[in-house]
């Protein structure tokens, strides 16, 4: 949408703003060009938990749709010949921070994108990147660098998809439930 506002952040032993968050959406695809993969170490859930803080600054009501789109290969490690864990947060903690027990605090769909090298390769963590995105209700995409843009365009089909519904509830005493 017009008044969508987006960051790109590129992260690997630390975190770099290329683009904050705003609403030109041409500075945030040149942001996104700009965006190189580097062979370091990856600390993925340290850079998903900061992003989550970033909109927690940004974005003040709980009304608001907000989301993360992640593009990782969802490996957080020193380097990429050493798989020992780069982050101080884990993968529990970044779930808790996007979907915190307080009901006045928004939640944060964290949807990811995995990159194969080739297709059917192992050379992303599928299944960190599924429970990252299915504990926190969002969408995950897997695909070779060729069909970037159909993955992306999977995950804003399913955010364009979803309503945000209101209402003023008067419970009655006993079991109430919703969905």
């Amino acid at each position: 949408p017009p008044n969508a506002l987006f960051s790109v952040i590129q992260f690997n032993e630390g975190v770099t703003v290329i683009e904050d968050f705003t609403d030109n959406h041409e500075r945030v695809k040149a942001a996104i060009n700009l965006v190189q993969s580097e062979d370091k170490g990856t600390c993925l859930y340290d850079a998903a938990f900061d992003a989550i803080g970033r909109l927690d600054r940004v974005i003040s009501s709980p009304q608001e749709q907000r989301a993360i789109i992640l593009f990782t290969d969802g490996k957080d490690q020193l380097t990429t010949d050493d798989p020992t864990p780069c982050s101080v947060q884990t993968l529990p903690d970044v779930i808790r921070a996007a979907r915190p027990t307080d009901i006045t605090l928004p939640s944060t769909p964290i949807h990811t994108i995995g990159l194969y090298g080739q297709a059917g390769d192992n050379s992303i963590n599928q299944p960190a990147l599924q429970q990252l995105a299915g504990e926190t209700y969002a969408f995950s995409a897997f695909g070779t660098a060729t069909q970037l843009d159909s993955l992306f365009e999977r995950i804003m089909q399913g955010l364009n998809s979803q309503l945000v519904a209101t209402a003023s509830v008067f419970a009655q005493q006993g079991a109430n439930q919703a969905i």
